[in-house]
């Protein structure tokens, strides 16, 4: 759901997190609520304003159950090092604030209820989001890093699968827990936004690095000059796992060998990315060659 535009970056409610809302009125935990969502707040706020630092645009912010999205542009391609600052922003904020509600209920300018509310609330939130899993913020730490070694695309599925399987673990525990009479609504709900929100990430790789292959082409055409990756494969092999090895920041060549491993000729970025807008990351290398 839609919330308007804050600072020309469109605001989205997810339906779970809405869901969220609606179960914390009805059980009476109001207090609980309001430190919730201004820990989520204070936790996006930090990623925007750390993104706008480094020139990167924001187009929209969606609020899920103990986190959130923000979709920034040209973050894929952005170096290692802003990508792991933006991405651990958030978390840093959650511990600033759990580290002022102690300080402010040590000095009683805090009731001890409400300290230890949002003590616990924001060290939860920050450590959760600092689990190796997409679309959590530990995951995109990761991904910058491993996105340097075996291309975005790969490295976001992995790490989907990871927060699928975190889901399913999560999953599990609550519907235990249920058996034996104990309802834990945040595991059962939390679940099921990682496996939505998983899903999400590995649907979109695709784009992200599409996107990201139209970009670099025109930073070559205006930069005259980028470094340069080889890979040898092949001809049998897919366009779309040959695309899941591309590293960022460099304008891949890729040799073809046939099943004797006799080469068979050489494709480079421009044509792979020509291939997958007209026939998709399912046609073979050696299509792509004999469609020349």
């Amino acid at each position: 759901m839609g919330l308007g535009h804050v600072f020309g970056i469109k605001l989205i409610l997810n339906p779970l997190f809405l869901f969220l809302l609606g179960l914390y009125v009805w059980l009476g935990m109001s207090q609980y609520l309001s430190a919730v969502l201004l820990s989520l707040v204070a936790h996006e706020m930090a990623h925007l304003v750390m993104a706008r630092g480094y020139g990167l645009r924001v187009n929209e912010v969606e609020l899920l159950p103990f986190g959130g999205v923000a979709r920034i542009e040209d973050l894929a391609e952005s170096d290692a090092y802003v990508e792991s600052a933006v991405a651990v922003a958030g978390p840093l904020s959650n511990f600033f604030l759990a580290g002022l509600a102690y300080f402010l209920g040590n000095n009683g300018w805090l009731g001890p209820e409400s300290s230890t509310l949002f003590l616990e609330t924001n060290l939860g939130l920050a450590l959760f989001n600092l689990l190796p899993a997409l679309p959590l913020d530990g995951g995109r730490l990761l991904r910058a890093y491993l996105a340097r070694k075996v291309g975005f695309r790969r490295a976001s599925e992995d790490l989907a699968l990871v927060g699928r399987l975190l889901a399913l673990l999560l999953l599990s525990v609550g519907l235990l827990a249920l058996l034996v009479g104990y309802l834990f609504p945040s595991l059962l709900i939390l679940a099921g936004f990682l496996l939505f929100s998983a899903g999400r990430e590995k649907k979109e790789a695709m784009f992200v690095l599409l996107r990201h292959l139209m970009s670099k082409r025109e930073l070559l055409l205006s930069e005259g000059v980028l470094p340069a990756a080889e890979l040898v494969v092949l001809e049998s092999v897919s366009l779309g796992e040959v695309l899941r090895r591309f590293l960022p920041h460099k304008y891949h060549l890729v040799l073809l060998l046939d099943q004797e491993l006799r080469p068979k000729g050489s494709l480079e970025e421009r044509e792979l990315l020509e291939a997958l807008l007209h026939h998709g990351p399912e046609v073979t290398m050696k299509e792509i060659r004999q469609g020349r």
